[in-house]
């Protein structure tokens, strides 16, 4: 029992002293990129010279909003806030494994899907 409590950290660090992902605040962030990059979505395709028919126009929508939840799931606050803002000196967000590779994935995945989406728009 005594060994079980002396490797416990509050500080966001696990019993092995890997890094742990503060999920709660990855999560909200990649919510509220979700939809910044639904509404970036929503503006390119009205100020576009082009209209994205049916299901192009969805993944279109659906990559850029995907792609700004990693974004925002990544940077956190100093997304928001700017890297260098004198108004919010919060530290960089928690970041585990996991949570730097779901990040990564996100904005790859998103992103493949709005270009291909403009890909087979094209053709």
């Amino acid at each position: 029992m005594a060994g079980r409590a002396r490797g416990f950290h509050a500080q966001g660090v696990n019993e092995e002293d890997k890094p742990a992902a503060d999920w709660l605040a990855f999560l909200v962030q990649a919510a509220f990129g979700f939809g910044l990059g639904a509404l970036m979505a929503l503006y390119a395709i009205a100020r576009s010279s082009f209209i994205l028919p049916g299901s192009k126009g969805w993944f279109f929508g659906l990559g850029c909003s995907l792609t700004g939840a990693g974004i925002t799931g990544y940077w956190g606050d100093r997304f928001w806030f700017g890297l260098g803002s004198n108004s919010v000196r919060g530290e960089a967000p928690r970041h585990s494994p996991v949570s730097i590779a779901l990040s990564i994935l996100l904005i790859a995945g998103g992103g493949a899907l709005a270009a291909v989406s403009l890909y087979l728009n094209g053709s």
